[in-house]
């Protein structure tokens, strides 16, 4: 009995003193992420290292007033900073998120242009771990080498204690019972019928849920920390309720491995096996793993780049059919000394999705993927095009210049006068015009697939100015296209147009596609059909699938959908550039 009494405060403090230590590895390695950008496999080491310490700081506000050799006075003072922890590590969650989306949404490359996104993310980052060495630092010096019997986990609550630990609980059970709804949407793909109007969150949830299964997990541990432990039926509903919705929504990040592996076959069988041998000069710009958990909380954070927004491209003044419409391009170049850059000033255009009548470039076109190519040495161009609509309904993510009584000819026209822009200017640009690549989500892929395929086939010479082939389009990148349209809705036009699979012969472009298996407004089905055309043809094609991504599932470029097709994408590009 002697001995058992010597070694449970050795084993407690051993404990506490691992978790400082995992909680001050984490900051110091937050530091180095931050500063040298490293996005290699170091970054899992690292994203391992910070999950672990998660959890061990998690179980140290669980478990530390049941270490007896902990004082009783030290008791009320760490009871206190364990909620204090718990509550700041729900907001370190929103923060994390709120500074990635933050500064994917802004234009400007510089540190100061990002400041208030990366500070938000900081700070919830750093908060969590300073509060959490500071948790597991006062334990550790808090701890005696005798052991007793202490019976504090009984002890009445006073007043205030009890009116604090209805409020905390009354927080954790509402962002359970938020759990139980993105419960359901991360394994249907569907939204509670009442809350139908809040529909976008189908695209947004499940690419994030990994983030929203740390804060269930967070909010089930307030939960429990502030429920008497006599209420022990209680305790452990609230245990295993919390636990199920926190596993739930890990289960699509879980399953990215899988989906490396079916990706990894994939593009081998599709496009050879050369992609795997990249040069170490060009590869140190790329991402080296697939998937980091770093990466994923703390942001990817690209390379020098410059950006000219909003550069007019074509004023249909002098057209009756366009006189309402001016249409722009904001365009993203690398900056400093392109040579070096794996990307070698290759082209990319990208079209923005919505259904050829929303939307815009810009924030609603993914633009840190924009930028980010910029930084590997790739000139981006993302570009406004006419759209059917009134122009008297133009509003912030729709300006009312690109609306009008337009079919899908009439929009291929528009990219057609573009490319003929491209081609008179590229010199100013920096930008080889025969070394292009078409990327675009959704209608975006519409337009991706149908421009690539109406240059190959040498037919629609009248679209790009009279010449058959203008550019050399190098490969494509379509994000679940919509590639079949019926034609009968307000968008009409030529067949072909609308179904672009139709089009593909042997002289179409290599051909990579992003499709989520439970999109519910592009059935997977549809990309298929893009498939099976390139297979016919002889053509190398790939379809990189993500089981339980929805539409636009790129849209969080952090989120490990995007992160695992941003690995293959780019070596698409090498691949062919």
């Amino acid at each position: 009995m002697e001995e058992k009494t010597i070694n449970k405060p050795s084993m407690h403090r051993n404990f506490l003193y691992v978790t400082l230590t995992m909680n001050l590895v984490s900051i110091v390695f937050g530091i180095f992420y931050y500063i040298f950008r490293f996005y290699d496999y170091i970054s899992n080491v690292f994203g391992f290292v910070l999950f672990i310490t998660y959890i061990m700081n998690f179980i140290l506000t669980l478990t530390y007033d049941r270490i007896q050799t902990i004082p009783k006075k030290s008791r009320g003072a760490l009871r206190v900073l364990s909620v204090i922890y718990l509550a700041y590590s729900i907001l370190s969650v929103l923060m994390m998120l709120g500074g990635n989306i933050l500064v994917q949404i802004t234009y400007g490359p510089t540190f100061r242009d990002n400041l208030a996104g990366l500070l938000l993310n900081m700070a919830g980052f750093f908060g969590a771990l300073i509060l959490g060495s500071i948790f597991s630092g006062i334990s550790a010096t808090r701890i005696n080498e005798v052991s007793r019997d202490v019976t504090d986990n009984l002890t009445v609550r006073s007043k205030g204690q009890k009116i604090g630990a209805i409020i905390g609980q009354s927080i954790s059970f509402l962002l359970l019972s938020l759990g139980v709804l993105t419960s359901i949407t991360v394994l249907t793909g569907k939204i509670p019928e009442f809350l139908s109007f809040l529909y976008i969150l189908v695209y947004f949830i499940p690419e994030c849920a990994l983030y929203f299964g740390i804060l269930f997990l967070t909010a089930t541990i307030l939960a429990l920390r502030l429920i008497p432990k006599k209420k022990k039926v209680y305790f452990y509903t609230v245990m295993a309720i919390g636990l199920s919705i926190s596993a739930i929504h890990v289960i699509p990040s879980a399953m990215t491995s899988v989906e490396v592996v079916i990706a990894n076959n994939r593009y081998t069988a599709a496009f050879g096996s050369s992609w795997q041998s990249i040069p170490a000069v060009d590869e140190k710009y790329m991402t080296r793993s697939p998937y980091s958990f770093a990466r994923y909380m703390l942001g990817m954070h690209p390379n020098d780049y410059t950006v000219q927004r909003d550069v007019l491209y074509y004023d249909g003044y002098a057209d009756p059919k366009d006189e309402n419409i001016s249409l722009y391009f904001d365009v993203y170049e690398p900056s400093g000394n392109r040579s070096i850059l794996p990307g070698k000033n290759s082209t990319i255009i990208r079209f923005h999705g919505g259904g050829l009548q929303w939307y815009d470039k810009g924030l609603s076109n993914m633009q840190k993927m924009n930028y980010y190519f910029a930084s590997q040495g790739y000139v981006v161009f993302d570009i406004q095009y006419g759209m059917y609509g009134d122009p008297a309904d133009g509003n912030f993510l729709t300006p009312g210049h690109v609306l009008g009584n337009f079919t899908i000819d009439d929009i291929m026209r528009h990219v057609g006068i573009f490319v003929q822009y491209l081609v008179n200017n590229s010199a100013i640009y920096g930008a080889n015009i025969n070394s292009v690549f078409l990327s675009g989500g959704s209608a975006g892929g519409l337009l991706t697939t149908t421009t690539a395929l109406t240059l190959a086939n040498g037919s629609y010479g009248y679209l790009y100015g009279g010449v058959p082939t203008p550019i050399d389009v190098k490969g494509i990148i379509p994000f679940y296209p919509w590639i079949n349209v019926s034609g009968e809705g307000n968008i009409k036009g030529s067949p072909e147009m609308l179904r672009p699979y139709n089009l593909v012969d042997t002289n179409a472009p290599p051909c990579l596609i992003f499709q989520g298996n439970m999109d519910s407004t592009v059935d997977p089905a549809v990309t298929q059909l893009l498939q099976d055309a390139y297979e016919n043809a002889d053509r190398p094609c790939a379809t990189l699938p993500f089981f339980f991504a929805e539409h636009v599932s790129d849209m969080f470029f952090e989120g490990y959908f995007n992160q695992v097709f941003l690995y293959y994408m780019e070596r698409f590009m090498y691949q062919y550039r």
